[in-house]
C-alpha cells in the first residue's frame, strides 16, 4: 500500500516538470564554482590586459586583487537585483515564461564572459558576471516558486531541495571543469564561461517541450480555472483534483481580502515583526556560516594551508560534500522537520 501511495505522489509528469524547473539552478552553481579554481588564469588575464594598456607598466598586486574582487563580488550583487524582480516577473509573465526569459538572459551573459579574452576586455567579463548574477537571482526566486506550486503538500519540502541539490551539482561541475587539468588554463578558461550557456539552453528546451504553466498562477493570477485543473490532472495523473483546486480558490479568496504590504510597512508594522525576524535570522545564519567565502575563495585558502598544487582538487572535494549533504537533507527534511535540521546545521 505504501509503494502504491508513493507511485501516485511521484508521478512521471511531476518529476519531469520538477527537474526541468530546477535545472536552471545549474547555472547558479556553475557560475559560483567555476570562478574559484580558475582564479590564477583569470588574474593573469587581467594583469596582461592592463600591462598592454598601460604601455608595459604592470599593475600592482593590490590593484589586481581589487579588480579580481570586483569580478567575484559583482555576481551576488547582480543576484540582489534578480531576486528582487523575480516576483514581479513571475506575476507579469508567469512562472514558466519568466524562466524562459531568464534563460535568454543567461545565454547572453555566457557570451559576454567568454568573448572577454578575445577582445581583451576585463570590463566585458565584469559585465557578464553582473548579468549572470541577475539571471541567477531570477532563477532562485522563480525556480523555488514554480516547484512549490506544482508539488503536493506531502513532498513539497523534498521537491524544494532540488534547487539546492542541482545548484551544488553545478558548483561541483564548475569546480571540476575549471581545474588546471581541464579548462583552468590561460588559453582555455573562456570555455568555462561559454559552458554557462548549457544550463540555460537545457532548461529552455525542457520547459518548452515538457512543462505547463503553474496551476496556481493560472487560477489565482489569470483566473483560468479549466486550464489550471488540466495541469493539476496531468501532474497528479488522476481525474479527481477538486480538493486541490478548491484549496487554491480558498487561497485566492484570502489573498483578495488582504491588502498589499510594501517593504516599509513590512519593517515598521509590529504584526510582521516576528515573521520578518525569523526570515532574516535564518538567511543570515546561512550566509554567516562562511559558505560564500568557501565557494569563492577556497582554492587560495587551501594554498595558504600548504596544500599546494592540489588546492583546486581539494576545492572539488568541498563540492562533493555539499552535493552529498544536500541529498541527505532532502531526505530528512519531511521527516525530521526544517527547524530541527537547521538547528543541527547551526550546531556545526
Amino acid at each position: 500500500m505504501e509503494t502504491a501511495s508513493k507511485e501516485k505522489i511521484y508521478t512521471r509528469a511531476l518529476l519531469v516538470t520538477a527537474i526541468s524547473a530546477a535545472s536552471g539552478m545549474l547555472s547558479c552553481g556553475w557560475n559560483s564554482g567555476c570562478i574559484n579554481s580558475a582564479e590564477k588564469p583569470l588574474k593573469k588575464f587581467i594583469s596582461d590586459v592592463y600591462f598592454e594598456r598601460r604601455g608595459h607598466q604592470p599593475l600592482s598586486s593590490h590593484s589586481v586583487t581589487i579588480l579580481w574582487s570586483i569580478v567575484v563580488s559583482i555576481f551576488p550583487f547582480g543576484g540582489i537585483f534578480g531576486g528582487y524582480f523575480a516576483g514581479r516577473l513571475s506575476n507579469k509573465f508567469g512562472r514558466k515564461s519568466g524562466l524562459l526569459l531568464t534563460n535568454l538572459i543567461g545565454i547572453s551573459a555566457a557570451v559576454l564572459m567568454s568573448i572577454s579574452k578575445f577582445i581583451s576586455s576585463p570590463e566585458c567579463l565584469i559585465l557578464g558576471r553582473l548579468v549572470v548574477g541577475i539571471e541567477c537571482g531570477l532563477y532562485t526566486g522563480l525556480c523555488s516558486m514554480y516547484l512549490a506550486e506544482i508539488s503536493p503538500k506531502k513532498i513539497r519540502g523534498r521537491i524544494g531541495t532540488l534547487t539546492s541539490f542541482i545548484s551544488f551539482t553545478g558548483l561541483l561541475l564548475g569546480e571540476l571543469f575549471s581545474t588546471p587539468i581541464l579548462f583552468g588554463t590561460d588559453q582555455l578558461w573562456p570555455f568555462i564561461m561559454l559552458t554557462a550557456i548549457f544550463p540555460a539552453a537545457i532548461q529552455f528546451t525542457m520547459l518548452s517541450l515538457f512543462c505547463s504553466e503553474s496551476p496556481r498562477y493560472l487560477l489565482i493570477i489569470r483566473n483560468q480555472e479549466s486550464q489550471a485543473k488540466t495541469v493539476v490532472m496531468k501532474l497528479r495523473q488522476k481525474f479527481d483534483v477538486n480538493d486541490e483546486i478548491d484549496e487554491m480558490k480558498q487561497e485566492a479568496e484570502n489573498l483578495s481580502s488582504q491588502k498589499i504590504v510594501n517593504i516599509k510597512e513590512l519593517i515598521i508594522n509590529p504584526i510582521y515583526r516576528l515573521s520578518l525576524s525569523v526570515a532574516v535570522v535564518v538567511h543570515l545564519s546561512m550566509r554567516w556560516c562562511g559558505i560564500n567565502g568557501i565557494m569563492y575563495y577556497s582554492t587560495p585558502l587551501f594554498e595558504k594551508a600548504n596544500i599546494g598544487e592540489k588546492s583546486s582538487y581539494a576545492t572539488t572535494g568541498v563540492g562533493v560534500i555539499l552535493v552529498i549533504m544536500t541529498g541527505v537533507s532532502g531526505y530528512l527534511m519531511d521527516k525530521a522537520g526544517r527547524r530541527t535540521l537547521h538547528l543541527l546545521g547551526l550546531s556545526g
